[in-house]
Parts: structure tokens; C-alpha cells; sequence
């Protein structure tokens, strides 16, 4: 005690420890504390695990959890923290190898050898790193690897709980709410998908699925798996680097439960096609966030040996031919959905970026090659690596199979350079099909493709064709065409040798060579005050293009010129640019030239103001998570207000840079706030409305804002989103409206000190009974601290559901 009384960072360390292996605290809070311990003698870390481990078994009160099983449990929840990648395995594996050591020497003798075997197990990674305290990991695998297994007696008592809330919520359906934005969600599929969790072999599923049938649900895996895919979030649950789901999100871990206990390979085979199917019939209703997550898991499982590898591809060879192409066509065009329809087309080896171009080389009609341009749109940069491959093949003839190469070239545009290859490569490639001789068509893609090539030999392709086209072009309605696109793309370009090209084409053009003075409007978007020479002839042009007045008389001169400069300036706020568009707005008030150049005086007054970015629309089309990702993913700046369908505020959310700086949600305020409203998603709308990010509200280096600083928004994305799959778990013992009795004894003391004064919150309300709304109203707590606390008292007999 000494030695932590004259170190209270110590002290503070070790608190964070045993609140971590409690689930108390998110693994982000508890790194840094790891992390501090790791810096002391091992011993120090043993003996407070030691000291965790007696209280558990304490508590535990006769179950069949040893002191071996907490050992492991411990171990195996310290290594999550290398697995989040918050601390590198190469510092913490080793540390951990020497804690473990001890733990083990503490454990009776006859437990020590399958203990040390097993935690070899956990070194090769091989273990489920997630399960929540209550949840412990067993030191031996009867069951298989990577489940996480309790003791028998408490996962059974769970499964006859949750199978009694399905029989209430069949029996007694919760009533509707009073106000659409409070839409009852059906409990049933919820409570299948946690009781699934707990089934550890095919003797407990069958006799969970008579239980079901029992209750007139039907219970074939198909419709289990039907009903599991209604019971998923409606946004994208996040995958690992290596492709896993990672999530605990019960119905998640449903399926995969209900693909491992599968009794031969032909079942296995039938579940894995049942899965798909579910997964087909969300995408087709247009819950694509759904569909995606089971794409996903179907992927991982899969690529793990689960299912015969020929069974996997024979579903993923055929199953496209089950999807809605209305909703595939409808779903490309929208980019906003792209992220999450491309997880969809990786599970279809029909939707494959090699399979799409198969198909494109030989499609014949015009609005299928349209179709599969967007599709191939969706898959992004491997989609646009290998037209740029195909584009540089042997032996292929581009020019003349020229529709080919056009929509190839239409790749490269129509998705954003990655940065992959070098701009100036791309340009060499595709100089060839830059010839006049060649069908417009395809030189008009190439022209393009180089207005969006920042490189120096994108400029010189569009110089030269400019140079050929003004020679050729005259009476030929294609090439003029072809001409005012080369323009277009010069002025692009944006270089000052480009944008003089534009300049002396806009004003010394032939009539021949169509409006020639309107193409400086091109210009139009890029402020021309550091190209002085640009910027002075078109100034020189105005001056000597604009009308002369004689005895009161406007001569018109030539007014399309005059048009064309103003247009061309019109981003351009240099002092002599206001002055002299000062002047022939005042001059010639009345004339069109005259509005136009007022019009772009005040486009400048209000361009010196600061620009905010705004965006509004339905949270149930983009779910929070995923416009929260979005914003992040922008470094936005400023406010995000969400409203129910009355349009009443629900939350507040104040960013920088595309961290959180504030959050507001009821009475809760900060990280909390931001929690709740990722726990308990809501339809209605969003407004973001964006402003000028402060100099002094920089995200804090390493992404851990202080107190009243920013937070890290992918964290507190992933803290939160984790927190709504332990509700559920929660929410399926401990249902909504249900009326909380005292059963049992007061519960003993909690260690962490915020989880106790939730706990004296909470208790005597129990006293004459009370709802979990009641207690989650009352308490300055998100709803997933104060439902995890009344789950666990119902599992301990200590309050009774009614």
C-alpha cells in the first residue's frame, strides 16, 4: 500500500486494469494503463489480476468457472489491446508471456499443463478476443476453437431465460408507441439471435428450434437465418484488414454459430446457401447495410474452410441471378452508396471488376454498356487498374475495335486517379487514340482523360490538338464539337500556358470555329490572380471590347467578347478586376453585360465570407454511423444537429477536423452522448452545417482529446458501436417496458466507482418496481450502462422480469 500511496499513477494503472478485464472501460481507455504497467516488474501486474480474480470467483457463488478459466480470460482480454492494434504485439507479447507465468504458478496444480497449452493457443491467435467478463474464456476447447464458453450451468439458465422473453413477446407483443420517431422494433429475431449465441451443439439447437416451433415460429435454418438478417443494424458493421466482420453483434455471431454446428458438409452446404439467400432477400427489400454485413460474413466464411471450397463457389458462381438488376441499377448511380454496394458485388464472381469488362468487350447494346460502366464505377481503383492494363495489352487493336477502347478510356475518367500510376504514364498510353482520324467518339474520352491529367504531357496532347482542330474543325459540326471540348480541358488544366491557349482562342477565333468568345467561360472556376499574363490580356480585351457611348449612345461593339471576359473573371477578386467591373456595372446598368458584371462583383463579396459546407437528408437512407465515417473521413468542421420525424432536436454534435469536440443528447453531454445516439438509432433527419475550423481546435496528436477536447470520431464510432451490440445482449434479458421487481438480495457492491453510483441510482427505484426506460431516464448514464447493470441482476436472481 506504501508503494501506491507515493505513486498514484501506480494506483491509477492498476484501477484501470481490473476495470478493463471487468469491461468497465473500453480498451482505448485502458492502453495507456497497460501500456504504464508494462514500464514495471510483472509482479506488480500478477498480483492485482490475483486480487481481480478472488473477487470474480467471490462472486461467482458456486459456478462452474475455475480459477484457471479466469487466468486465460484475463490473459486473453490483455492481448485484445495488441489485436485493436493500441499496442504492438512485439511490446506486449513478450510482457504478457511473463505476467502469464506467474498467473499460471498461482493456479492449483492440477490445472497448470492445460492452462500453458492453452495459452499457446491464444499466442497464435486463435481465440475469440472480445468476450465481455461475464462471458468467461475457457482454458480448454471441447468445443472448438475461438468459442468463448461459460460455465454450463449459466449459459443454460441464460438460454431458459431468453427462451422465456420469446415466449412473452409472442405471447404479449410490446405495445405500439405513441410517436413514429418511437416505432417498436420486433424483439423476436433479436431474442433468437442471442439465444443462438449460447447454443453450443446441434442436440441444444434442435431443441431450441422445437422450442421455437413450439411457440408457432418457424424454425428451419432458413428462416432462422431470414429472421437474423432483420435483426442486423442498418449500417455497415466494419470489417478487419484481413476481410473478418468484425463485430459481436449477435446476429453476427448467430450465423456463424449456426454454420459451425452444421452435422455434415451436404447441411453445411444447405445453411451456407440459406445465409445467401437472406442475404439476397435484404438487398432486394433495400436494406443494402444489411446485405453487405451478410456478403461479408458469407465471404469470411467461406475463405475459412467452414464450407467445401466447390460448394462456396457454385453459390457465389450462381447466386446473382437472384438479385433485383432495378436495384443494382439504382444503387450504382448513387455514390453515396457505393462503399457499401461494392461489399455486396465482391461476393459475385459475376460482378467482378475482370468479369464486368468480359462482358463490356462484347455488349452490344448501348444501355447495357451504360449499366456496366456503373458498375464497374463501383468497384474503384481495381477496376481502373485493370482497364489501364487492358489499354497497354499486346497485340490488342485498339483503334479498331475503338467502342472498346472508348469505354476503357471512360474507366480512367469516370473513377478518380488513386495516384497509383503517374498521370503522365496514363496520357502515354492513351496519346495513340488522340488522332484526328480516329472516331470523335473516342478522342473526345481522351480529351477528357487529359483535362483531369495534372501533368505536363496531358498539356502538350491538348496543345497540339487544339493547334490541329482550328486548322480542321471549320463546317464540321463533330469537330467543332471535339474543338470545344479540347478547350474545355485546356482551361482545366489550370497551367498558365494552358489558360493563355484559351484566352487567344476565345479572342481571336474564327466565326468559323463557332462562339469562340462564350468558351471563355471555361475559365470561369479558377482565380487567375497569380497569372498575371492571362489575367492582363483578358483586362486589356475588356477594356477595349467594351461599348463606347458617344452623345449618349451605347455603341454595341461586341458584346459576346465582353460577355465571355466578365465570365472568365468571374472567380478572379483581383483589385483591378472590382474596378473595372465596378465601372461597367455602374456605366452600363441596363445593358446584359452591365447585370452580369454586377451579378459577379457580389458573387465576390459573398465568396470573401467564409464558405460553409452543408448536407442534409434521412438517417434512415445513410444510419448515423455511416454519415459520421463520412464526416470523419472529410475532416468536417462544424455543427451536426439530428432530428426526430417532428423535426425536434435529439442530439447535437459540434466537430473538428473531423474529430468530436462536443455531443449533446438528452442530459448526457460529451463521448456519452455520442454513445447513446450510436446505441439507440433513431429514423428522422440530419442537417451538418459546416464552418471555419478555429486554429486553436487542432485534434490533439495521437487522436485522444483531453477532457472538454477532441475525441478521435473513429473511436468513438467504434467504442459506441460496440457498446450497441452488448445492448442488444441486454435488451434481450432485460426487454423493453418490462416492469423490474426485487427477487433476491441486494447486490454487493460494485468495484468501479462510477458503475456503483450508477448502482445506489438505480436500486432503490427497484424497490415498488420500475421499467428499464424509467432507470435510463433517471440516470446521467448511457443506456448501455444502465441495461448491462439490470441484465446481469436479472441473471443473478436478484430482480424478476415482468
Amino acid at each position: 500500500m506504501d508503494t501506491l500511496d507515493a505513486d498514484p499513477g501506480l494506483r491509477e494503472a492498476l484501477s484501470v486494469m481490473r476495470q478493463f478485464l471487468s469491461d468497465v472501460v473500453s480498451p482505448v481507455q485502458a492502453a495507456d494503463a497497460v501500456t504504464d504497467l508494462m514500464g514495471r516488474a510483472p509482479e506488480t501486474a500478477s498480483t492485482e489480476i490475483i486480487h481481480w480474480i478472488s473477487t470474480r470467483i467471490a462472486r461467482a457463488q458456486g459456478a462452474d468457472v475455475s480459477m484457471a478459466d479466469y487466468v486465460y480470460h484475463a490473459v486473453s482480454k490483455l492481448r485484445y489491446l495488441s489485436h485493436l492494434e493500441l499496442i504492438p504485439a512485439a511490446r506486449l507479447d513478450p510482457w504478457i508471456a511473463r505476467v502469464g507465468r506467474l498467473l499460471v504458478d498461482y493456479c492449483p496444480q492440477e490445472e497448470r499443463a492445460a492452462l500453458r497449452e492453452n495459452l499457446e493457443y491464444l499466442v497464435l491467435g486463435q481465440v475469440d478476443l472480445e468476450a465481455p467478463a461475464d462471458l468467461i474464456h475457457r482454458h480448454v476447447y471441447p468445443l472448438g476453437v475461438g468459442e468463448a464458453a461459460e460455465g454450463t450451468d449459466a449459459r443454460l439458465r441464460r438460454i431458459s431465460l431468453l427462451e422465456k422473453r420469446l415466449a412473452e413477446a409472442v405471447r404479449d407483443p410490446a405495445p405500439p408507441r405513441a410517436a413514429p420517431e418511437e416505432e417498436e422494433e420486433d424483439a423476436v429475431p433479436h431474442l433468437i439471435a442471442n439465444a443462438i449465441t449460447h447454443v453450443r451443439d446441434s442436440g441444444e439447437l434442435e431443441r431450441l428450434q422445437e422450442n421455437l416451433r413450439a411457440l408457432g415460429i418457424e424454425a428451419g435454418t432458413d428462416q432462422i437465418f431470414r429472421r437474423l438478417g432483420q435483426s442486423l443494424p442498418g449500417w455497415m458493421i466494419a470489417t478487419t484488414g484481413d476481410g473478418a466482420v468484425d463485430s459481436r453483434n449477435p446476429a453476427v455471431e448467430a450465423m456463424r454459430q449456426l454454420i459451425r454446428l452444421a452435422e455434415s458438409r451436404w447441411d453445411g452446404y444447405r445453411r451456407f446457401q440459406d445465409m445467401v439467400q437472406a442475404a439476397v432477400e435484404q438487398f432486394n427489400t433495400g436494406s443494402l447495410a444489411r446485405a453487405a454485413t451478410i456478403f461479408d460474413l458469407a465471404l469470411e466464411i467461406g475463405s475459412s474452410g467452414s464450407v467445401e471450397a466447390d460448394a462456396v463457389a457454385g453459390v457465389r458462381a450462381t447466386a446473382h441471378a437472384s438479385l433485383s438488376l432495378d436495384q443494382v441499377r439504382a444503387l450504382a448511380r448513387e455514390r453515396d452508396r457505393r462503399p457499401l454496394l461494392v461489399r455486396v458485388f465482391n461476393f459475385f464472381d459475376e460482378f467482378s471488376p475482370a468479369r464486368l469488362l468480359e462482358r463490356l468487350r462484347t455488349e452490344e447494346q448501348r444501355d447495357r454498356r451504360r449499366l456496366l460502366l456503373d458498375l464497374l464505377a463501383v468497384h474503384g481503383a481495381p477496376a481502373r487498374r485493370l482497364a489501364f492494363e487492358l489499354l497497354g495489352e499486346k497485340g490488342l487493336d485498339l483503334s479498331a475495335d475503338w467502342h472498346f477502347a472508348r469505354n476503357l478510356v471512360c474507366i480512367l475518367t469516370l473513377i478518380p486517379s488513386s495516384g497509383e500510376v503517374p498521370p503522365g504514364e496514363e496520357i502515354a498510353r492513351v496519346e495513340a487514340l488522340a488522332r484526328l482520324e480516329l472516331p470523335a467518339p473516342l478522342v473526345r474520352e481522351v480529351v477528357k482523360l487529359a483535362g483531369q491529367a495534372p501533368c505536363p504531357e496531358a498539356e502538350t496532347l491538348l496543345l497540339r490538338l487544339a493547334d490541329e482542330l482550328e486548322e480542321a474543325a471549320a463546317g464540321r459540326p463533330q469537330m467543332l464539337s471535339l474543338l470545344d471540348r479540347t478547350i474545355y480541358a485546356l482551361a482545366q488544366q489550370g497551367t498558365p500556358k494552358a489558360n493563355l491557349r484559351v484566352v487567344r482562342h476565345g479572342i481571336g477565333g474564327s466565326s468559323k470555329l463557332g462562339e469562340t468568345a462564350a468558351r471563355l467561360a471555361y475559365l470561369g472556376s479558377q482565380d487567375l490572380g497569380e497569372d498575371r499574363e492571362t489575367l492582363s490580356l483578358l483586362l486589356k480585351t475588356l477594356k477595349n471590347a467594351k461599348p463606347k457611348r458617344i452623345f449618349g449612345l451605347t455603341l454595341q461593339k461586341n458584346e459576346m467578347l465582353v460577355l465571355g471576359v466578365i465570365r472568365a473573371l468571374s472567380s478572379t477578386p483581383d483589385p483591378a478586376v472590382k474596378q473595372l467591373l465596378g465601372m461597367i456595372a455602374s456605366r452600363y446598368a441596363e445593358e446584359r453585360f452591365g447585370k452580369v458584371a454586377a451579378e459577379t462583383l457580389r458573387g465576390f463579396n459573398v465568396a470573401d465570407r467564409t464558405s460553409e459546407r452543408t448536407l442534409a437528408g434521412d438517417l434512415e437512407l445513410f444510419g448515423l454511423p455511416d454519415l459520421l465515417r463520412r464526416l470523419a473521413g472529410l475532416k468536417a468542421t462544424g455543427t451536426l444537429v439530428l432530428r426526430n420525424p417532428k423535426g425536434t432536436p435529439i442530439g447535437t454534435l459540434g466537430l473538428v477536423s473531423g474529430g468530436l469536440q462536443s455531443c449533446t443528447a438528452g442530459r448526457l453531454e460529451g463521448v456519452e452522448a455520442a454513445w447513446q445516439l450510436l446505441e439507440r438509432p433513431a429514423p428522422g433527419t440530419f442537417s451538418f452545417q459546416g464552418r471555419k475550423e478555429d486554429e486553436d481546435t487542432h485534434l490533439p496528436e495521437g487522436g485522444q482529446g483531453a477532457k472538454g477536447g477532441v475525441h478521435d470520431l473513429q473511436e468513438v464510432l467504434a467504442e459506441g458501436m460496440r457498446r450497441y451490440d452488448e445492448l442488444q445482449r441486454a435488451r434481450a434479458l432485460v426487454p423493453d417496458f418490462a416492469l423490474l421487481r426485487r427477487k433476491g438480495p441486494e447486490p454487493l457492491p460494485e468495484e468501479d466507482p462510477g458503475a456503483k453510483a450508477l448502482a445506489a441510482q438505480i436500486w432503490p427505484r427497484t424497490a415498488d418496481g420500475v421499467t428499464p426506460e424509467e432507470c435510463e431516464a433517471a440516470c446521467a448514464a448511457d443506456a448501455y450502462q444502465v441495461r448491462r447493470l439490470l441484465a446481469r441482476w436479472v441473471e443473478e436472481e436478484i430482480l424478476d422480469v415482468n
